[in-house]
């Protein structure tokens, strides 16, 4: 896809929209992460309330990235997909005019998104999707959160 095309194709109401979509879920089920591994079932809410609430996008991905997790996940390499997602949707919902944004690009690492619209971005999304749901049910993460979990 060329540059022209992919721009022309952000453009469109329907693409920026599921864009701005998958990238508030995703952020959502970063902070679905963050909660299990940081809190208990008993104090989520607070948590959430006084501190999750108050993370960006940015803050959420670079908390996942620097968790010192206990084992090495598979599905901590697909995190990369994310800051992939954030830069595009940052693109979409900052510039009224996409257009015009390309003088300002430093870099195009997303664009691999849209080299088959909509299936490799769909993909993509899943893919992400998926390994945050793996990691937050690992029992690093899951069984202080809900510890009657331990025994499944």
């Amino acid at each position: 896809m060329t540059k022209d095309e992919l721009f022309t194709l952000l453009m469109k109401d329907e693409v920026r929209g599921k864009i701005i979509r998958d990238a508030a879920s995703l952020e959502d089920t970063m902070g679905l992460a963050i909660i299990f591994y940081f809190t208990t079932s008993k104090r989520f809410e607070v948590f959430e309330e006084l501190l999750l609430n108050r993370l960006g996008f940015e803050a959420k991905i670079s908390i996942l990235e620097r968790i010192p997790y206990k084992r090495k996940y598979k599905s901590l390499e697909h995190l990369n997909i994310l800051r992939h997602l954030q830069r595009v949707r940052n693109i979409v919902a900052h510039n009224w005019h996409i257009s015009d944004y390309p003088k300002k690009m430093k870099t195009e690492s997303w664009s691999y998104l849209f080299e088959n619209w909509p299936t490799t971005y769909q993909e993509e999304v899943r893919k992400v999707n998926k390994a945050l749901g793996r990691i937050i049910d690992t029992k690093e993460f899951s069984n202080h959160f809900s510890p009657k979990r331990k025994g499944t």
